[in-house]
């Protein structure tokens, strides 16, 4: 299982700057980097809901939590692993690592 974190950190660091247009943290997955794009757009639409929470309602995460189309890559990634393990991306969410 160590061996397969440490590849996804890697893939990560190298293919960050294709997927997500920004330099990527040497400990963080793809996955989480992929959920935090989804709160990112959930928190977005909260707010402009005026729903007024820091952080998005459990609604908001369930309806809009949606990679835009900016990061066409990212999008198509999430979109598989969310054929294989429906909210991967979003209980990936390493929340110790930077934004």
């Amino acid at each position: 299982m160590g061996v397969l974190l440490s590849i996804d950190q890697l893939a990560h660091v190298l293919f960050s700057p294709i997927l997500f247009y920004r330099r990527a943290s040497e400990d963080e997955t793809i996955s989480s980097r992929l959920g935090k794009l989804r709160l990112s757009a959930a928190r977005a639409q909260c707010l402009a809901l005026g729903h007024g929470e820091p952080s998005p309602c459990a609604p908001c995460v369930t309806e809009h939590a949606r990679i835009s189309w900016k990061y066409p890559l990212a999008k198509i990634i999430d979109a598989g692993l969310e054929l294989i393990d429906p909210n991967h991306s979003l209980d990936a969410v390493e929340r110790d690592e930077d934004d």
